[in-house]
């Protein structure tokens, strides 16, 4: 059956079911009315009034005495009941909260209608008519509580199991992932984030924008948002892990605004643990400026009908950090080294020399070099620090990088009464960054850092709801996203090798000469010259329509809907665009010396003598996906006390597929490449369209009595999107890509390369890069690939304390599987011992010990992941007059076997150790953090005008002892999983490729099982964090070490962040009109939080921390509000 027969058949069987619709970002208000003696009133008219706008909405109990409002926007109101023979009954406030199904009872006394009842009513935190397990974030929460840089999507971390992913905590400029999220032990890019109803998600392949959003608002502009992380309706989609619904701000019928400046500052913060010094005298603090400032202002256009509300933010960031790194010491850049040295190659040295091959140079005498390395040593910064380790160069440069972000963003949103039956919204929203980050080493032998990142992102939302009759309403919403991101080196536009050295075969466009290319010194530790995944480009569209209806019948509130998501995204993401030069002391080695030696590998670099060579060719793929979804929701009021949610959703999802069919897959059947035909979308994905995929959701919640409620549910989700860099993009193969990657063989010495070939010769740098070989390294995506599945549950006891506190307890669980995973398909076997016993060695082997031994890597996106999760989540909520308190405590156990792209940490890898073995990969996952609480507080004061204590004090007392508020996020949790592993270093089953997919994570072997890897209690410090001595790199003959993945667990983390806030009157503005001065405290009590030890068992530093989270910052603020 094609696409289009498929979405046919199925519109016409669901429009033609019944009408429904979905809720968006908005809400229900129901309840019931009731007489004095408890009887149901029929055909009493209820009143919904917006106190912001003034709209109303009207409804009419029914034969049971119940009213529904189907689609309510969030904000304050009022409900008011009347009817013959009865007093009129008014519930003067009611706040309603994003996807909040809110009861909302009245009861009728006998008396006239003239007659007023107030009836108090507060929004019960009792959830009674929905199986759906989440938390709302209120304005309130937003705008008081510190969140450190205003992103206030933060504060879904007050969740129960949500943890921040640890690509979200980096506090570098150009690295951190706003909005990145473990929730309920999933990976952080199967969330979905919708924003005023439609879609907010982040599209681009790889890091460039870092965040998950595609459009992060202004905490000021954020109305609230609510985070569903289990069991939710049937209208969620498009992943199965949890749902951020944001509902930005409206205008109503009076003017307010604000006006804000925050500010960070250098000398305010805390030095922290690891303090730099050079020549025994400790440096200045690293410096850390930030000035975020912006207003809002909203009200009305035309009373009653039509308001608009604007924000804008500007942030200015200035960030040094300090960093060590290695560099040549004074006597290598001479050529000075303590060991014999052969010269491989017959070169010209940078005197006009020549150099024959096979000279031996005595130790401690000047090495020739070519012109080339003697300018990119000469033009390297000179040590300024003692150098440590057995080399003598470790650490022995130092200096601060000099990271700007400059960012501004806002929008622009009109709401506007058609007429009483038909509300309508648009809404504009943009955001740029222009962000430098130019590393340590700078100059011409530099570059090896972000460079320039400029990000600029827009959205146009509208939408419209058509409230047919008290029973039935059409809403329907259009969003168009465009984001672009554009990185460049540092050093573009410099003169490039060619033009300085006369090296050939490097790209010579605008966009990516300039420079060095990326030298490798194995065993320095830094990468001289450029970043060799510079350039990048990514410029993803997405087109969001959905359209939904809703239908009350008697008990049922009917909804039914479809979206449609379209992406485009143009991405030029192939590296090394410049070329990459590996050393690695093959060469000048002598007879009889020390194999993987540092010094005969900076030998290599004098000659020219690489053994390695990569490049490869840039091209602009433009990438289309689409999806057709539909859902049924049926959330019957079964009893009284009785609620169930059923739903029923179909999904119909393309695979990625190039907009031209210039694409290619490997076909592991014929051992070749094959071209995708200008087809049909299968076959220009050359992926099988999945039809048929049915999800399921079940919940029900019953309220036992006034006080207790019992919620449980189960969901089936999948998963479209999985962010996996440029391993999925097909458009990327040859022939329209050219991915080469070359090793030189020492037998081949005494056969120099001549023009363009490199097949059977040596060819050093000096050489150049061939032009146009052909492509080894290539991609490979089954076309059988399935979704990944989501099944997820929970059972939840809620028990309310008093009106205004909630205590939550729930078993939460979910299982994930066909999920994605990366690895090298043409990984080799392990070399045998009779191979070894022959001398053969496992670089000279590798190619014949491969699958496919046409190819190189391949690197493949396959199926066989798999992720569990179990966990007890308890909440405990107070929501009282001046004090909201949320408490959020789990204990949970994580497990998969394998992690996401982009986002591996500690060690942890996308990519099995064994691609023939992914089940053998099972462990604690990446993000399994098995303790997590977290506590926030905002409370007033009870001092002052209005307050409990001093309401008629003064105003000049007032001033001083009214108008403060604290609030307080404290964080505990548990430590992050360490995967300890050594790299593929001599061939064993890889010899890498032209970017990072393929790299394969070895385990070692655990020596003594029942000492573990971990080093004792008594002699374990942040220097010497593992048991060194009972680990042990296995022979290559049985590469996979017996080490459990993620069995070993880091530091824990507590931290406590605070604000005071003290506002002041203005009653010369208005009555209402507030200055507020903030200090906010981030690790209030500047505990030292040590971030992961090395876990790279052949490095120097294995073991040792190098890192910690944030010592205390100090961010100070003021505020009009008016």
């Amino acid at each position: 059956m094609n696409l289009q027969r498929s979405l046919a058949l199925f519109a016409a069987l669901l429009f033609g079911a019944s009408a429904a619709r979905a809720q968006f970002d908005s809400a229900a208000v129901l309840g019931s009315v009731r007489d004095a003696k408890g009887g149901a009133i029929s055909g009493a008219a209820v009143t919904l009034k917006n106190l912001d706008t003034g709209i109303v909405a009207q409804a009419t109990t029914d034969a049971a005495g119940d009213y529904i409002f189907p689609t309510v926007r969030i904000g304050a109101y009022s409900v008011t009941a009347e009817m013959a023979g009865f007093s009129r009954a008014i519930v003067e406030r009611v706040n309603i909260t994003v996807n909040a199904r809110q009861r909302v009872d009245l009861m009728l006394q006998v008396g006239a209608v003239t007659e007023v009842v107030n009836v108090t009513a507060e929004a019960p935190l009792l959830e009674s008519e929905s199986s759906s397990k989440g938390q709302v974030i209120t304005q309130k929460q937003i705008v008081n509580l510190p969140i450190l840089g205003r992103s206030y999507s933060n504060l879904a971390l007050l969740v129960p199991g949500v943890r921040q992913s640890q690509v979200g905590n980096q506090g570098d400029i150009a690295f951190r992932r706003e909005g990145s999220y473990n929730v309920n032990g999933l990976r952080s890019v199967f969330n979905n984030f919708l924003l005023d109803g439609v879609d907010n998600n982040f599209y681009g392949t790889t890091n460039q924008g870092f965040s998950n959003q595609a459009i992060q608002p202004s905490p000021d502009s954020v109305a609230e948002f609510r985070m569903v992380v289990n069991a939710y309706s049937a209208e969620y989609g498009r992943s199965g892990g949890a749902v951020m619904n944001v509902s930005s701000r409206s205008g109503g019928n009076e003017f307010h605004g604000s006006l804000w400046n925050f500010l960070q500052n250098t000398r305010l913060n805390a030095y922290g643990f690891f303090k730099p010094t050079v020549n025994n005298q400790v440096l200045p603090k690293p410096q850390v400026n930030r000035n975020q400032f912006g207003g809002t202002f909203g009200g009305p256009l035309v009373k009653d009908r039509t308001f608009f509300f604007a924000d804008y933010e500007g942030s200015r960031w200035i960030q040094s950090p300090f960093q060590f790194v290695n560099l040549p010491s004074l006597d290598h850049r001479r050529g000075v080294l303590p060991t014999d040295v052969r010269v491989p190659i017959a070169f010209t040295d940078d005197q006009g020399r020549s150099i024959a091959a096979g000279t031996v140079i005595p130790a401690g005498q000047p090495i020739p070099m070519t012109r080339f390395a003697r300018r990119v040593l000469n033009e390297l910064p000179q040590p300024n620090s003692p150098g440590g380790g057995a080399l003598g160069i470790a650490n022995n440069y130092s200096g601060y990088a000099r990271n700007q972000l400059n960012e501004d963003k806002g929008a622009v949103k009109i709401d506007h009464q058609l007429k009483p039956s038909v509300a309508t919204f648009f809404r504009y929203t943009q955001r740029r960054q222009d962000i430098f980050q130019p590393g340590v080493v700078t100059g011409f032998s530099g570059g090896n850092s972000i460079g320039n990142l400029n990000v600029f992102n827009q959205n146009g939302t509208a939408g419209a709801t058509w409230t047919k009759s008290a029973t039935e309403v059409l809403e329907y919403r259009f969003a168009v996203t465009r984001l672009g991101m554009d990185r460049l080196p540092a050093l573009v536009g410099t003169p490039s090798m060619q033009d300085l050295f006369g090296i050939t075969g490097l790209p010579t466009g605008e966009r990516v000469r300039g420079g060095i290319t990326p030298q490798d010194i194995t065993g320095l530790g830094f990468r001289i010259g450029r970043q060799s995944t510079n350039p990048q480009a990514q410029f993803p569209t997405t087109i969001n329509s959905r359209l939904n209806l809703s239908k009350i019948a008697g008990r049922h509130n009917l909804k039914m809907g479809y979206e449609w998501l379209y992406m485009r995204i143009l991405v030029d993401d192939t590296n090394p665009l410049y070329g990459i030069d590996g050393f690695g002391g093959t060469f000048s080695r002598p007879t009889g010396g020390t194999a993987n030696n540092y010094f005969y590998n900076i030998a290599d670099f004098y000659f020219g003598a690489r053994s390695s060579y990569q490049l490869a060719t840039q091209v602009a793929v433009p990438i289309r996906q689409q999806g057709h979804w539909f859902y049924l929701q049926d959330d019957w009021k079964a009893t009284d006390k009785l609620t169930l949610n059923l739903g029923l959703r179909y999904e119909l999802t393309t695979p990625f597929y190039e907009a031209e069919g210039r694409q290619a897959n490997f076909d592991p059947a014929t051992n070749r490449l094959v071209q995708a035909t200008n087809g049909s979308i299968e076959e220009r994905a050359q992926r099988e369209i999945r039809y048929g995929l049915f999800s399921p959701r079940v919940g029900a919640a019953y309220q036992l009595n006034k006080r207790l409620v019992l919620r449980g549910g189960y969901g089936l989700g999948y998963n479209y999107w999985n962010r996996m860099a440029s391993a999925e993009i097909l458009g990327t193969n040859a022939p329209f890509v050219t991915r080469f990657s070359r090793q030189n063989s020492a037998a081949l010495l005494n056969t120099p390369c001549a023009g363009n070939n490199f097949d059977g010769c040596f060819r050093t740098r000096e050489m150049g890069y061939p032009v146009n070989p052909p492509s080894n390294v290539i991609l490979y995506t089954p076309t059988d690939l399935p979704w990944g599945q989501i099944h997820n549950w929970h059972f939840t006891m809620q028990y309310s304390l008093t009106k205004d506190t909630l205590l939550d307890v729930a078993y939460v669980g979910n299982r994930g599987t066909d999920l994605p995973l990366l690895g090298d398909f043409n990984q080799a076997r392990p070399i045998t011992q009779e191979e070894v016993s022959r001398g053969l060695t496992t670089l000279g082997t590798l190619q014949a010990r491969r699958p496919y031994q046409g190819f190189g890597n391949i690197t493949a996106v396959v199926t066989g992941g798999f992720s569990n999760y179990n966990a007890l989540q308890v909440k405990f909520e107070r929501r009282g007059r001046d004090l909201l308190l949320l408490n959020a405590f789990t204990y949970s156990k994580a497990i998969d076997n394998g992690g996401q792209v982009l986002e591996t940490t500690n060690g942890g890898s996308p990519n099995p150790q064994d691609i023939r073995n992914v089940a053998n990969d099972r462990g604690p996952s990446s993000f399994d953090q098995r303790f997590n609480n977290t506590t926030s507080v905002t409370y007033s004061l009870p001092f002052g005008k209005g307050k409990r204590f001093g309401s008629g004090m003064p105003g000049a007392v007032d001033a001083f002892l009214g108008g403060w508020e604290a609030s307080s996020i404290i964080t505990l949790t548990g430590g992050q999983p360490l995967n300890i592993r050594y790299p593929d270093f001599d061939g064993r089953l890889s010899d890498g490729q032209p970017d990072f997919l393929g790299n394969v994570a070895l385990r070692p072997n655990l020596i003594d099982g029942s000492q573990g890897a971990k080093a004792p209690d008594a002699s374990r410090t942040f220097t010497n964090y593992f048991n060194r001595a009972n680990l042990a790199i296995p022979a290559a003959i049985a590469p996979f070490g017996n080490l459990g993945r993620n069995v070993v667990y880091g530091f824990p983390l507590y931290q406590v962040d605070f604000t005071m806030s003290k506002s002041f009157a203005l009653p010369f503005i208005n009555e209402t009109s507030r200055l507020a001065f903030r200090a906010e405290f981030f690790n209030f009590f500047n505990r030292t939080n040590f971030g992961a030890p090395v876990v790279d068992l052949t490095s120097a530093n294995f073991g040792r921390v190098t890192s910690t989270f944030d010592p205390r910052l100090i961010q100070l603020a003021l505020k009009l509000n008016f």
